[in-house]
């Protein structure tokens, strides 16, 4: 082999090790305040509402599903949401949301990740 297409060869390789894929979000950095939040579903999942949903989520309701860990780690992280979204309800502070739209019989936007902003 030519040492022009070796040295191809290891350019394309390192590339492909070190190119990570990035996080797809439906929807990112949607920035509102908190206008209601619902209790009933904690410990298992937070359901809140914001005064700028995104447009396909149809007026739904947020909610945060705990990732797949064991139940205890998952009640502490929805409680940890519940903590954020709660205080950024009290305080006025806004909340930037990324997440993900409805899929199949499923009617909420997932919330991936957020947090409060400075406002």
């Amino acid at each position: 082999m030519k040492k022009w297409s070796l040295n191809a060869v290891s350019v394309v390789l390192v590339f492909s090790l070190t190119v990570m894929p990035a996080r797809a979000y439906d929807f990112s950095g949607v920035v509102g305040h908190v206008t209601s939040v619902t209790p009933m579903g904690m410990p298992n999942y937070a359901e809140f509402t914001t005064d700028t949903m995104p447009s396909n989520c149809n007026g739904a309701l947020f909610y945060y599903p705990p990732p797949n860990v064991d139940e205890a780690t998952q009640h502490d992280n929805t409680k940890a949401i519940m903590a954020v979204v709660l205080s950024a309800q009290l305080s006025g502070r806004q909340i930037a949301i990324y997440g993900i739209f409805p899929a199949g019989s499923n009617q909420y936007c997932t919330v991936q990740w957020l947090y409060t902003v400075n406002s």
